[in-house]
This record gives C-alpha cells, sequence and structure tokens, in this order.
C-alpha cells in the first residue's frame, strides 16, 4: 500500500505502508494520473500522499505544513499552494487539516 510518492530527479520515490521504499522511473504527473483521485491527492510539487493515512498537521509558517503519515518516520511537507484542495480532500473523507 502507497503511503507516499516523493519526486527523486527523473524518478518517483515510493514510500509503502511497511517503510519500505522504491525506486521508479515515473513523473509525478503520471503518478497523478495514476492513482485514484479519492485517495491521493498533491501536497507540494514533489509529494503526492494517501489520504488515508493521513494522521494530522502542524502548521510551521503561513507557506508550510507538516503531515504527519501513518508509515512514515517523518513529517511531509505540505505547501500553501495546495493546502486548499488538500483541505477540500480531507473534508470529503470526513477528516479537518
Amino acid at each position: 500500500e502507497i503511503v507516499a510518492v516523493a519526486a527523486d530527479d527523473n524518478y518517483s520515490e515510493v514510500h509503502v505502508r511497511d517503510g519500505s521504499r522504491f525506486l521508479v522511473r515515473r513523473t509525478m504527473k503520471e503518478w497523478e494520473d495514476t492513482l485514484p483521485a479519492s485517495h491521493f491527492v498533491r501536497v507540494h510539487r514533489g509529494m503526492i500522499i494517501n489520504l488515508t493515512r493521513y494522521r494530522g498537521s502542524d502548521r510551521q509558517t503561513g507557506e508550510t505544513t507538516l503531515l504527519q503519515l501513518e508509515g512514515l518516520a517523518g513529517p511531509v511537507r505540505a505547501s500553501f499552494r495546495y493546502l486548499p484542495d488538500l483541505r477540500a480532500r480531507l473534508h470529503a473523507i470526513g477528516r479537518q487539516l
């Protein structure tokens, strides 16, 4: 189960629930087009998360919020540009940012 996908130059680093990571030659746009929109959302230019793994957030600045995801050791940075969509998508599944 995918927890998050992070951009890594011409590749993507896929983080899965058991803590494993895989390097895949796929763009973030390809991931966005492939992953179901009901469960995945882009939270940063270089990061897509699985909404079902969202566990909480901590606003750092006006431009940055850190997200905690089940299955990841550290937080994921969400950009202010992507927060409105993230809020709406979380609200749709009964959660809040």
